[in-house]
């Protein structure tokens, strides 16, 4: 009985449940990104609105992952080209999986004259359950954001 609690007990963490990073809220993302200068124009809330948009996730599988979409944030400053987009998931889990099912946003950082920022300008960021993308010039300000959530 012992052995089949305790592999119950391995079972939750591998699948990331139970004891692992609290995630953020829709709310969260954008109060913390506005206190560094990185203010959302527009945001669009799990439901009817958010699945009929083309294309909230852009990969053929957004069907599957969509469900687990609690809301999306775009900003973009036409005056320098500059734009950032964030993904706020159910969990940890389902922006992992977002990330597997759309290799381009994988987790990838801004380093001046690499040889993939001319083809992939900008990064990507996993942050429990939120994804951020956006342009190098927004770096700075995401970066200080994301240390500043739970």
């Amino acid at each position: 009985m012992r052995r089949l609690a305790l592999l119950a007990v391995a079972a939750l963490l591998a699948a990331g449940c139970g004891g692992g990073a609290k995630t953020v809220s829709v709310a969260q993302v954008e109060r913390t990104f506005a206190q560094h200068h990185q203010t959302f124009e527009t945001e669009i809330m799990a439901g009817p609105s958010l699945h009929s948009v083309e294309p909230v996730w852009p990969v053929p599988r957004r069907r599957a992952i969509e469900p687990h979409l609690l809301a999306t944030l775009t900003a973009w400053n036409p005056d320098t080209s500059s734009g950032l987009q964030a993904w706020i998931f159910d969990s940890a889990k389902d922006a992992r999986s977002a990330q597997e099912a759309a290799p381009a946003l994988a987790d990838r950082d801004v380093q001046p004259g690499a040889s993939d920022t001319a083809t992939r300008p900008g990064f990507v960021v996993r942050h429990v359950n939120l994804i951020v993308a956006g342009s190098a010039s927004r770096w700075a300000g995401v970066e200080k954001a994301l240390a500043d959530l739970p």
